[in-house]
């Protein structure tokens, strides 16, 4: 869970289920949050009804904060636990032992509604504040939750002094003093007012709120791993304090704040806002300078090699510093172009404070980080492949499917990706039922993708289609022949043959029969693949360089051929209503007692109606 920014809210709904679920992934939320931050979380689960919540976390340390949390929420019968077995050991990639702690909550509602209630009577009785969390800010009130409850704030009550913009000084998940001014528990009405309360902005906005006003450095904060998390300071003359976090006194989160901060030292502070929950004002330092202000710089460009100091080693990744506050990124799979086990045992080779070499793959401005690679300057297999296959047509392997496209391998150590738009001369809204994996297919190389190191390439680019030719030679409502290459989602694929020219078609399943409504598992039986057809070619597609087709408009225009007495061979397609049938030139169904075993039989006319002809066995 994440208080600054970010919402960890993960949870699962099903037609029959509900679980909200609430990561303990961070100790610094904790530290600088406390329990109550995931305790009104949960309270926001119980408001949409959920009958339960998970608390989740990875390691020793978290787990005794996830711990903690859960007999914070458990003290008062809101929430009850659910089972006794809470820890799970687990393992790594590199079979190192984690801890996963798992605690189930059942969530009491009947209890809760039972206790929002006594505190609403309590505090309109003894005239007490209530602490609610803000759910969400609106132009003219603010949405709060108090014990699973929301409720409406509306602007005339949030201050005492007129506010223009409430966004300003109201955040989602900040706590809200209010007053019980009236209430309707018939009715399930409560009139909440921050007025003249320790968070009515009023008092701040007057005198401190965004000032710049010169603070001395206490002390460096640190939580309970050690690590130091921010600066306390205090104004004498004021006699206020204020919190500054680590990421708001240095724009480097790997600097050692007491190193760059000794206690004693005055600095410039901006108050931003004041912290009911600790009593104190959330600041930062004046005059920090933001080194991606100037990002893309001479020095600092796409494609540019540097040095960084690696600064932080993870089992998938390395954490450089490339420059005062930039930090770049080395996956593991841009150390080398050694397979990934090899470059496990890389990684694990790396130490903090070394400078290594990288070139920049890509520049990251709204993450502020770098992509680096160590591998690219090692020379590249995908470069070689490229220079000497560039446009070239070679074949590959299908490695995985996703919505975005197709990525496969073309040699040992070189891959390739297939964008959705370079799959298929057609719209296709579901590829991944038109290839699977492992299939062989050929592909022309398009381009060289540094980020990725891989290529870029395309399926359509590598088919022969003389478009250009062949619609100079075949107009609308002319007839074409064919072959069925494959049948997918609502259609036929087709390539065409004229005059020793190719291109390619597609038959829409409305256009397979005028007397048969088409369902998929019957397009094989009346269109198969590797089998030729004429067709008649419906409109011609100069943007995406193919052809509409019909099957159907070719039967009306056969079916005068169609004469009494000849015998004929025919394509059986049985349905539960009735076995129809398919020739080259004409389609119909079959009268009379029929085998279930038959697939192609010689059938007689009995009676033509329309494009429908009844026909009967041949002795």
């Amino acid at each position: 869970m994440r208080e600054s920014g970010e919402d960890s809210i993960l949870y699962f709904e099903g037609s029959n289920f509900k679980v909200g679920t609430i990561l303990v992934a961070d100790s610094e939320v904790y530290d600088q949050h406390g329990i109550n931050a995931y305790v009104r979380r949960a309270y926001l689960y119980a408001d949409k009804g959920y009958p339960c919540i998970y608390l989740i976390s990875s390691g020793n340390v978290k787990s005794s904060i996830t711990h903690k949390i859960a007999q914070a929420m458990t003290c008062n019968e809101h929430f009850t636990k659910l089972s006794k077995k809470t820890e799970i050991v687990r393992y790594n990639e590199v079979g190192e032992k984690y801890l996963i702690t798992c605690i189930g909550l059942n969530i009491n509602h009947d209890i809760i509604k039972y206790d929002f209630w006594g505190h609403i009577k309590e505090a309109k009785k003894k005239d007490i504040t209530l602490k609610g969390e803000i759910f969400y800010v609106k132009e003219d009130r603010v949405l709060i939750n108090y014990l699973g409850k929301t409720y409406d704030v509306l602007r005339n009550d949030l201050s005492r002094i007129e506010i223009n913009d409430l966004c300003q000084y109201f955040k989602p998940h900040d706590l809200l003093s209010m007053k019980v001014m009236d209430f309707d528990e018939n009715e399930d009405l409560v009139h909440f007012s921050n007025k003249d309360t320790d968070t009515d902005p009023a008092e701040s906005i007057e005198t401190n709120l965004n000032a710049k006003i010169i603070f001395s450095v206490k002390r460096v904060i640190k939580n309970k791993m050690g690590y130091e998390v921010g600066l306390l300071v205090h104004n004498s003359e004021k006699n206020i304090s204020g919190f500054v976090p680590g990421s708001l006194a240095t724009n480097n989160r790997f600097d050692v704040l007491s190193d760059k901060y000794s206690v004693g030292q005055t600095v410039e502070i901006e108050i931003q806002k004041y912290d009911p929950e600790r009593g104190n004002y959330v600041c930062k330092v004046c005059n920090l300078i933001d080194p991606w202000d100037d990002i893309p710089s001479s020095s600092i460009t796409n494609g540019k090699v540097v040095e960084a100091e690696v600064k932080e080693i993870h089992h998938s990744y390395v954490t450089c510093l490339i420059a005062e506050g930039v930090e770049g990124r080395i996956a593991i799979n841009h150390l080398s172009w050694g397979s990934i086990e090899d470059n496990r045992a890389k990684i694990k080779k790396f130490k903090i404070g070394q400078t290594v070499k990288a070139k920049i793959l890509a520049i990251n401005s709204s993450w502020k980080l770098i992509d680096l690679s160590m591998k690219v300057l090692q020379g590249s297999p995908v470069i070689e492949f490229f220079e000497n296959h560039a446009s070239s047509i070679v074949t590959s392997k299908i490695t995985e499917i996703s919505q975005n496209g197709i990525k496969v391998s073309i040699t040992s150590n070189v891959d390739g990706f297939i964008h959705i738009s370079e799959v298929s001369l057609f719209y296709i809204r579901n590829h991944e039922g038109r290839y699977s994996i492992g299939d062989r297919i050929n592909i022309r190389i398009l381009n060289y993708n540094e980020k990725f190191q891989n290529l870029i390439c395309s399926i359509k680019s590598a088919q022969q289609n003389d478009f250009k030719a062949l619609s100079s030679k075949i107009r609308e409502g002319s007839v074409v022949y064919g072959e069925v290459l494959r049948n997918f989602e609502d259609k036929a694929e087709v390539r065409i043959e004229k005059d020793g020219l190719h291109g390619y078609g597609f038959v829409h399943k409305s256009e397979f029969s005028n007397i048969l409504f088409v369902t998929e598992d019957l397009y094989s039986q009346i269109l198969v693949p590797s089998e030729s057809y004429h067709f008649v070619v419906v409109k011609i597609n100069h943007s995406f360089m193919t052809f509409t087709l019909s099957r159907k408009s070719y039967y009306e225009q056969m079916i005068g051929s169609v004469e009494y007495g000849n015998e004929y061979d025919v394509k059986v397609v049985p349905t539960p209503e009735k076995v129809y049938v398919f020739s080259e030139s004409f389609e119909g169904c079959l009268v009379g007692n029929v085998p279930d075993s038959l697939s192609q039989v010689k059938a007689l006319p009995s009676r033509i109606d329309g494009y429908d002809v009844e026909m009967y066995l041949s002795s």
